[in-house]
């Protein structure tokens, strides 16, 4: 579970980057981006736990939409994906693909 900017199983450890891909995944929806892809990096955390995480994770913010036109839809994914975790958004990176 990522709660507080960290990622809780056996023992709690904290995210170093959390990586979000965003982009126009729907033909007929032009300028409309969505969450396509998560990563999550953080030392001593076994990668069937950060698979588990990264999982979760996307699936949360894969209906979220924002919209190219607006020049500040990346901090807002920011802002929207640390309020959500925990994490803060100078550890959290968004790419257009």
């Amino acid at each position: 579970m990522i709660k507080n900017g960290k990622i809780q199983y056996t023992q709690v450890v904290d995210i170093d980057l959390l990586t979000l891909d965003y982009e126009e995944d729907r033909p007929n929806y032009p300028g409309v981006l969505r969450c396509t892809g998560v990563v999550l990096e953080a030392d001593n955390v076994p990668s069937d736990i950060l698979n588990f995480e990264q999982n979760e994770l996307y699936n949360r913010l894969a209906g979220d939409e924002f919209f190219s036109e607006d020049a500040d839809w990346k901090n807002s994914a920011k802002s929207a994906v640390s309020k959500m975790t925990g994490v803060s958004v100078d550890r959290i990176e968004v790419e257009n693909r």
